[in-house]
């Protein structure tokens, strides 16, 4: 995919990290080394199952919650330059 992407003029920064509290850290840093500055974060990963939520086990909860909630929050908190030190967004 890679070689496609560049073919057509595109350019990503990919990353095996997950949207989890460690994850986020790592995701974001991929993102700053490949282009030195953050402009826009999306937020795609998704986890459970769809289904009667009142079937749900808890570990299958917790898994729903902890990618779908936790994920998306850990992601955006590691890109927000309110969290972190002056000049978080961009790498001089």
């Amino acid at each position: 995919m890679p070689a496609e992407i560049r073919a057509a003029g595109e350019t990503r920064s990919p990353t095996s990290a997950s949207a989890t509290w460690e994850g986020a850290t790592e995701i974001v840093g991929a993102a700053l080394d490949a282009f030195g500055r953050v402009d826009i974060v999306v937020n795609n990963a998704t986890a459970g199952r769809n289904d009667d939520l009142w079937a749900y086990s808890e570990q299958e909860w917790d898994l729903t919650m902890d990618v779908n909630l936790k994920g998306y929050y850990a992601v955006m908190r590691a890109g927000d330059p309110a969290h972190g030190p002056p000049r978080r967004w961009r790498r001089s």
